[in-house]
């Protein structure tokens, strides 16, 4: 209600010191000068009326003067669309809650990055994780994922989440795909970092998210290399 009667009071000063000064000179001018002039300045005195008095009605309703400049909602991240099996849009819906809960840090890069997640068979024969792309779509090969639902205990949706949303994020900065053993490293460590929060044993954390890993060069290859269970 303070908002309100504030912007409304606002308003109101406004419209007086803006449109009543005007219209009384409108109104002297009516009054001293020829029958022409007269006439072009009362049309014009009643548009200012016309005009003052939506601007002051819009004051009372408590609305923005009409004459205001527009303002621009910034967006807001939301979490990725999911597109995919029933079973896959369940995993990634719990991975997403599980997250926001335990990783809060975590949460926040996926939801700004990541817009979209599918199960894709286009990668068949590719048996990496995933592929990103600049738009901030993420294609899960459907064998690596299948792979996961045969050993749960490998925490394979939250953990693909959070690696590509840390080469999302170095891949923005540079306006490019990033490939090499160095964004690995840092999408590993991200991993790390996540399952800690989840409170995982650090026996997991190494054998799932370890720089071990790093030697089989995944990026170099990626049809050759097979994820872990």
């Amino acid at each position: 209600m303070r908002r309100r009667r504030s912007e409304f009071v606002r308003n109101l000063e406004s419209f007086f010191v803006h449109f009543v000064p005007l219209f009384i000179y409108c109104l002297i001018g009516v009054v001293v000068m020829g029958a022409f002039s007269r006439m072009l300045l009362m049309f014009a005195a009643f548009f200012l009326f016309c005009v003052g008095g939506v601007y002051g009605w819009n004051a009372i309703k408590g609305e923005s003067s009409p004459l205001a400049r527009p303002t621009i909602a910034k967006a807001v991240p939301s979490d990725p669309v999911i597109e995919g099996s029933p079973e896959f849009i369940i995993d990634m819906g719990n991975a997403l809650a599980l997250l926001r809960d335990k990783s809060p840090e975590h949460y926040s890069k996926v939801r700004k990055y990541i817009r979209l997640v599918k199960l894709s068979d286009s990668l068949q024969d590719n048996t990496a994780g995933g592929e990103v792309t600049l738009e901030g779509n993420i294609h899960i090969n459907r064998r690596a994922y299948e792979l996961y639902r045969k050993h749960p205990k490998n925490p394979f949706p939250i953990r693909v989440l959070v690696h590509e949303a840390q080469h999302m994020e170095r891949d923005e900065k540079a306006g490019r795909i990033v490939v090499g053993e160095e964004t690995e490293r840092e999408a590993l460590a991200a991993e790390r970092d996540m399952l800690r929060a989840l409170g995982v044993s650090q026996d997991v954390i190494e054998k799932v998210a370890g720089e071990q890993l790093l030697l089989k060069r995944w990026w170099e290859n990626p049809a050759t290399s097979t994820p872990d269970p």
